[in-house]
């Protein structure tokens, strides 16, 4: 088994770079349900040979309440068969793969030979980006192409957050010191600094915060003092990005002036249904939230 997470994690990492860049044919992408196809085979294979099934009754529920869900979508929006097999492939592909570890005890090294083998492709990240956007795309006015290996701006950026945020478990847990911590998080927080990532904002604080709120220790002076010393990291690596975004997205307004424009319902949050309604009379964007909310208001009235 060992071998084949090794392998999924290598080609789930760098199969988009591989079809984009023309070394890899388009088809080849078809390859993720096949490693999903076969670990549920192997999930079943586990299941009747060992009978154990450590995830508890929750997890099937929630499992089975997003079966319901397609099946109800696909009745309300009269679904052809067709698009029914790619909204499950699209939704569902990964699902076996957090399945799979409540039926398979995994040894604790094979478990940190994984987590090694990730931090690296977290890594290579960095030289990927880093030619994109100063070499690849220097002359695109957008971040959007700084996507690394996997395809996306926004992907790299919250993998590598989470990456960081895994760290600093580690770092919780004595597995890594604080210096150690603080470099290798400067160099996985690079890309999503140069990719106009946004949303970093949000995700990488909260993300270090509740993981502080939630560990185990009991002293809450010392939990008070890991956030406010996390603040510090954070507020540094942010005047370092909006020093990035303004010297090079910074044409479209600096980043200032985006948040400005979130304040006003200009931007991606929410603006209310009435303020939504009249942009989409008008055929106009409306911000990311109210995309979200308003289909889920007329659903609801169903």
């Amino acid at each position: 088994m060992q071998k084949f997470f090794y392998t999924f994690f290598l080609y789930l990492f760098t199969f988009n770079f591989l079809i984009e860049n023309g070394i890899l044919p388009s088809s080849s992408k078809w390859l993720i349900e096949l490693f999903s196809i076969l670990l549920v085979s192997f999930i079943f294979l586990y299941l009747g040979i060992k009978k154990r099934f450590s995830g508890g009754l929750i997890y099937l529920v929630i499992v089975g309440f997003l079966f319901l869900i397609v099946v109800l979508g696909s009745f309300i929006n009269n679904s052809s068969a067709s698009a029914i097999i790619l909204g499950t492939r699209h939704y569902f592909k990964y699902l076996p793969f957090f399945l799979f570890p409540m039926v398979y005890e995994f040894e604790e090294e094979k478990i940190k030979k994984i987590l090694f083998l990730i931090i690296l492709l977290c890594f290579f990240q960095i030289p990927v980006t880093l030619f994109q956007r100063f070499i690849q795309y220097r002359h695109s006015i957008s971040g959007d192409l700084v996507a690394g290996t996997v395809g996306g701006s926004g992907v790299v950026s919250l993998i590598l957050i989470c990456g960081v945020i895994v760290l600093y478990g580690f770092f919780l847990e004595k597995y890594i010191n604080l210096s150690k911590l603080l470099i290798i998080s400067f160099g996985l927080l690079i890309p999503t600094a140069i990719n106009e990532t946004k949303i970093t904002f949000i995700i990488l604080p909260a993300g270090l915060i509740f993981s502080t709120i939630i560990y185990k220790e009991k002293n809450f002076f010392l939990k008070f003092k890991r956030i406010f010393g996390w603040s510090v990291f954070t507020m540094v690596f942010f005047v370092i990005f909006i020093f990035i975004y303004n010297n090079y997205y910074g044409i479209r307004g600096n980043l200032l002036d985006h948040f400005a424009a979130e304040v006003e319902g200009r931007g991606y949050l929410y603006m209310g249904e009435e303020r939504a309604k009249k942009k989409i009379e008008s055929e106009k964007r409306i911000g990311r939230v109210d995309a979200i909310l308003s289909p889920l208001k007329q659903f609801l009235r169903i």
